[in-house]
């Protein structure tokens, strides 16, 4: 089953292919290269000039994300084969989704929750999640963030106040994985949509079929839980994801013996850290801006521990 457990969950997260994933079992140090500088050309017999090349460290530890199903016996024992694909299946789409959302929204330190790059985005001051080898913090909130400026702007105008301030996301840092995307509601999509059909009705049609932003480039995913009118995303190798152990399937028959149930568990461990704030950017269709924080899921199971 854990193969198939696998393949639920690396379907369901829409953006862990867009990010820099690295497997890392335990805490562990990570060098991050600056963008590499030009070489400079010399005479032959000339002598070599020396560049700088910036180098950052990201300490990384690791998260439990996880979750279990209960089903009656009753159940599985009518159809056990069957049965057993569906609560895979449903694992994997918890699983992802939890991800995705965290790699959006996550708070950083002290929440278990790897740092979202719109967290990234929203704070003004150092938070207590920056690292002291990161280099210096820089407030990227103005810059990055944008908003529709009022109601009566629309089509072509709205479009290039999206591209403004979107366009801002440029990556900072080397690195040898990752892709460009723009995550947003379906409803936040078809907006978009609406708008570019009042002026050109051809290329949205082009870029609604091919899910790509138009002009700047960069695949759309739809998240349902990214708030109505907002578009975030941008550079995925700029955000580092580090896979502490994948995906661990089980099924236990004994926590649940006298309710005669069986529990289906997934979990696994991760972390994430956007070292390049500059490398996302945050829009939102709304003329009172977009939203910088969601809530997650109650960790109940250890609220006694708090």
């Amino acid at each position: 089953m854990m193969p198939m457990v696998r393949e639920s969950i690396d379907r369901n997260s829409k953006l862990l292919k867009h990010m820099n994933v690295t497997e890392l079992q335990g805490d562990g140090i990570m060098n991050i290269l600056a963008a590499i500088p030009e070489a400079v050309w010399t005479d032959t017999v000339g002598s070599i000039n020396e560049i700088n090349l910036s180098v950052s460290q990201l300490k990384t530890f690791g998260s439990k994300l996880g979750a279990y199903i209960s089903i009656k016996n009753p159940h599985l024992e009518d159809s056990d084969e069957d049965l057993a694909a569906t609560i895979i299946e449903a694992l994997g789409q918890s699983s992802g989704y939890g991800l995705d959302k965290a790699l959006v929204y996550g708070k950083g330190k002290g929440s278990n929750v790897p740092v979202g790059f719109v967290t990234r985005l929203a704070v003004t001051t150092q938070p207590a999640w920056w690292q002291d080898k990161m280099p210096a913090f820089k407030d990227i909130s103005k810059t990055h963030i944008g908003k529709r400026s009022a109601e009566s702007v629309t089509g072509i105008a709205l479009f290039k106040e999206l591209i403004e301030v979107l366009g801002k996301a440029t990556p900072t840092y080397n690195a040898t994985s990752g892709s460009k995307f723009w995550a947003m509601k379906e409803s936040t999509f078809m907006n978009l949509q609406s708008e570019l059909l009042s002026f050109n009705a051809a290329g949205a049609i082009v870029s609604g079929a091919s899910m790509e932003m138009p002009v700047i480039g960069g695949k759309i995913e739809l998240l349902d839980f990214i708030p109505d009118g907002d578009i975030c995303g941008g550079h995925g190798s700029q955000y580092k994801v580090v896979k502490r152990r994948g995906i661990q399937m089980r099924r236990l028959n004994e926590i649940r013996a006298l309710e005669d149930e069986t529990v289906f568990m997934a979990t696994s461990r991760w972390d994430g850290f956007p070292y390049s704030g500059e490398g996302f950017a945050l829009f939102s269709l709304n003329t009172d801006g977009p939203k910088t924080s969601l809530e997650f899921a109650a960790d109940t199971a250890n609220s006694d521990q708090e």
